[in-house]
């Protein structure tokens, strides 16, 4: 993924809370899932799990 991915990562868990992802995201809760590397993350605040 890598840091190119960064800015719409950013959109969808701090900023767009509307977006479709966004909406998924809160109704899923911790069923939901994402696998990042730590570059398309960086700066990006949501909570994290270090594994499944």
């Amino acid at each position: 993924m890598g840091s190119s991915k960064r800015n719409i990562l950013k959109e969808i868990f701090d900023e767009n809370l509307k977006s479709p992802c966004a909406l998924v995201n809160e109704a899923a809760g911790v069923r939901c899932s994402w696998f990042c590397d730590n570059a398309a993350v960086e700066g990006v605040l949501f909570p994290r799990r270090g594994s499944l």
